[in-house]
């Protein structure tokens, strides 16, 4: 039986929630008796990995805030829109969600809910685990509304880049824009510059 909660780890990337483990069968006393005995390493409240497991800062984050979607310079990082790995992640959440436990490890966008569910989609972190993002049509949209996220020359840089590659939709950052009421920013924005 030993081998069997490893091997289940190891089928998920090496890491789990508890409610995860029960769900295939383990006991939080067996899950406990396995972290006691050296079998698997508790990473956080909850988060249980293999002790050989790669360490995925994004990854882990998302797991222990999954409310939290990464966007603004975060999400050009996950789009290998900018050489630079963010300091601090930025992240957006729901209006009415309390981020107290994260507020001072990651910059907060709070949104209406409308907003907050547009474009959202999983990349690759550059370890290769899952993540939640948003598209590059919501991306652009966020990085022209949200004016001090970042400095003016990688704004324009990012959104030249994301309009010269073949899977960016205009029509889609459009329609995005017209969601946000961001429709008239947006369109003098890349009128200047492209």
């Amino acid at each position: 039986m030993k081998k069997d909660i490893i091997d289940t780890l190891n089928k998920n990337n090496g890491v789990m929630k508890s409610r995860q483990l029960e769900d295939y069968g383990f006991s939080r006393t067996y899950i406990s008796n396995a972290v006691d005995n050296g079998l698997i390493v508790r990473e956080d409240r909850g988060i249980y990995v293999t002790k050989d497991v790669l360490e995925d800062e994004m990854y882990m984050f998302q797991l222990k805030n999954s409310k939290a979607i990464f966007c603004n310079n975060s999400s050009l990082y996950l789009w290998n829109l900018t050489e630079k790995t963010p300091d601090k992640y930025d992240v957006a959440v729901p209006i009415n969600y309390n981020p107290h436990r994260i507020k001072n490890i990651v910059n907060i966008y709070r949104v209406k809910d409308e907003i907050y569910e547009l474009g959202i989609i999983e990349k690759k972190t550059p370890i290769g685990m899952s993540v939640k993002t948003y598209d590059l049509e919501k991306t652009l949209c966020d990085i022209i509304n949200n004016k001090d996220c970042m400095d003016l020359e990688t704004r324009n840089k990012s959104i030249r880049e994301i309009f010269q590659r073949d899977d960016f939709d205009i029509d889609k950052m459009y329609q995005y824009a017209k969601t946000m009421k961001i429709y008239d920013k947006v369109s003098n924005y890349v009128e200047v510059l492209l």
